[in-house]
């Protein structure tokens, strides 16, 4: 999934994907995709700093392994450590 990173005139920073602002299901479609292995990916438009893009930057990578870090989390449970 790609998001796009605008900077507007007011200073206020927006993501859109596919050309549309952001919505709540888009949440669900990014999670979803975030499940089968495929990462966000990002794009910046307008006036964006530097220091702003390694915010997001940072930001998206985070989220990224966030299913990295849960995929690895599972495989190190063993049904022989559940307490039950």
């Amino acid at each position: 999934m790609k998001i796009k990173f605008t900077k507007k005139e007011s200073g206020e920073i927006s993501a859109t994907i596919k050309g549309d602002d952001f919505s709540p299901e888009d949440y669900i479609t990014m999670i979803k995709e975030l499940k089968k292995g495929e990462g966000l990916e990002v794009e910046f438009e307008g006036d964006i700093s530097k220091e702003e893009q390694g915010h997001i930057n940072s930001m998206i990578e985070a989220i990224n392994d966030i299913e990295k870090t849960a995929s690895v989390e599972d495989e190190e449970t063993n049904s022989d450590d559940m307490p039950f």
